[in-house]
């Protein structure tokens, strides 16, 4: 996609700030402690905060990136580590089947991403940040690369259930990430996997 300069501002603005390139779930936790939620919030934020919280490099990144004024050039081939989605939840909760409910469209966005790309993946993290504004991870790595696009979404709400059994708080914001991105090439179906884990 190109966005041309005098768009930027607009394109950027309602973005959530974690779709930022560098922006992580520790980072989206800073970020929410400081009640920045999307670009636009992350644009105007006092420039002396960013650095005092990120240090001067990253936090100068994300200004500039949040304004579109980072002049490093874009490069092109680079493969992608990892596909990630987080979203606000309409309400906080403990509930893992509505987290995962509101989490589908962010599912489906990663299978999309993951069969636009070619890649199989071996890790699935749930990310919870509680409405203490912390940050809580819980994973499942299989043993070989899977793409099954059903393996996300029957090990995300278990993910959630366990993470909801082992903290005193709500979720207020929830993410899900697969990592360990291979090429498709010999990929494992979920049938294939399953009979490889009897």
């Amino acid at each position: 996609m190109v966005v041309s300069p005098e768009a930027t501002e607009s394109f950027l603005a309602p973005l959530d700030a974690s779709r930022l390139y560098g922006v992580g779930p520790k980072t989206t936790s800073t970020l929410e402690e400081m009640r920045v939620r999307t670009v636009g919030d992350l644009a105007m934020s006092d420039p002396s905060e960013l650095e005092r919280r990120f240090g001067k490099k990253f936090g100068g990144y994300l200004l500039a990136a949040a304004t579109g004024s980072d002049t490093d050039p874009v490069v092109a081939g680079l493969e992608p580590t990892q596909f990630s989605r987080i979203v606000t939840l309409r309400r906080d909760t403990r509930d893992a089947k509505e987290v995962a409910r509101q989490l589908s469209e962010g599912m489906q966005y990663i299978h999309g991403r993951l069969s636009q790309s070619g890649k199989s993946f071996r890790t699935i993290t749930a990310i919870g940040i509680l409405t203490d504004l912390s940050t809580k991870t819980k994973s499942k790595t299989f043993e070989t690369p899977v793409s099954d696009p059903s393996l996300i979404r029957e090990t995300v709400p278990a993910l959630f259930d366990e993470l909801s059994r082992t903290i005193g708080r709500e979720f207020r914001r929830a993410g899900v990430r697969v990592s360990g991105l291979e090429d498709v090439e010999n990929q494992t179906s979920l049938s294939e996997f399953l009979r490889q884990a009897r």
